[in-house]
């Protein structure tokens, strides 16, 4: 295994192992760390309380903050928070969206076949596995420096992830339910995901997840000081979303979700290449998200343990 890979495996152990900042890291290789990693998953799940104590360097929200804003999620023996660990890898053009041997253990259909046939014409690609497959998806994800953002709270109300910001100019054509391509143009812009989650209703261990794809138009105006000097300034100016590119779905406990370009994310006005690829004179890269959710009994109005 390279280092780069055994660097990838210890960040997303981290993710799956540490419920807050203060955990220590397991030992041994990293192969070992996933296991204890989807091992530690299981128990957390079981329902047991978890203390407050300690700080953590990831997007917090309070228990307190929690439960004023949360309609879900306080139960007899605690407050439920959410944990979802978003890792944002960028992995060489092909290197996911063409791979068969990555995408045969993943389930593809979790969303329905008519979502997944969607999904795939916009050149975006997703599945479901459980934590037991990490071990064998690391290897693919060789990636040196894998982006992590980690958000607690009872819920979330589409917070902005964004995916490529300072488009100075696209056009994209999206495609319907029904196969009909849509196309627009856009001037100054950004492109972005709306991201929100809640414990799930009727299955408290599992996380409820709401993405949206907007694209975020800006336009620049001058204006003029006292002295007389120029500035410009940039405000936005319209939203647009994909409705129907809308998903809303259900991760089971111990289980993770795969967000990536599919292979007709190489079109130049596809979803997947303006949201899912970056480019530079240099190279061309894919990115990939994991979402690996957790759902944490907090014990409300007890000391840390």
């Amino acid at each position: 295994m390279s280092n780069r890979s055994t660097l990838f495996s210890l960040v997303l152990a981290t993710s799956t192992a540490l419920l807050c900042s203060g955990c220590a890291m397991p030992n041994g290789n990293a192969n070992t760390e996933i296991q204890n990693a989807a091992a530690t998953n299981q128990n957390t799940n079981s329902g047991s309380p978890e203390s407050t104590s300690g700080s953590t360097a990831s997007q917090v929200v309070t228990p307190q903050t929690a439960s004023q804003n949360a309609t879900q999620g306080v139960s007899s023996d605690g407050l439920r928070l959410v944990q979802l660990d978003v890792f944002d890898l960028r992995v060489p053009i092909g290197t996911i969206s063409r791979n068969v041997d990555f995408w045969k253990r993943l389930d593809e259909s979790f969303l329905g076949f008519d979502r997944q046939i969607t999904l795939d014409k916009n050149g975006v690609r997703m599945g479901l596995a459980p934590a037991s497959e990490i071990a064998a998806i690391q290897s693919h994800l060789d990636t040196q420096q894998p982006r992590r953002s980690t958000i607690r709270a009872a819920r979330v109300e589409e917070m902005d992830f964004e995916m490529r910001k300072n488009v100075q100019q696209q056009t994209l054509f999206v495609f319907d339910q029904v196969g009909d391509p849509v196309g627009r143009d856009f001037g100054p812009s950004d492109n972005l995901i709306y991201l929100s989650f809640r414990q799930a209703l009727r299955n408290p261990q599992a996380v409820r997840v709401a993405l949206a794809p907007a694209v975020r138009s800006d336009r620049t105006r001058l204006e003029y000081t006292g002295t007389g000097a120029e500035v410009r300034v940039r405000e936005r100016t319209a939203e647009t979303r994909f409705n129907y590119l809308d998903l809303n779905f259900e991760i089971p406990p111990d289980h993770f979700v795969v967000i990536a370009p599919s292979s007709k994310g190489t079109i130049d006005t596809s979803i997947g290449r303006a949201f899912f690829t970056d480019e530079t004179p240099s190279e061309r890269m894919e990115r990939v998200l994991v979402l690996i959710p957790r759902v944490n009994l907090i014990a409300v109005g007890k000391e840390a343990r």
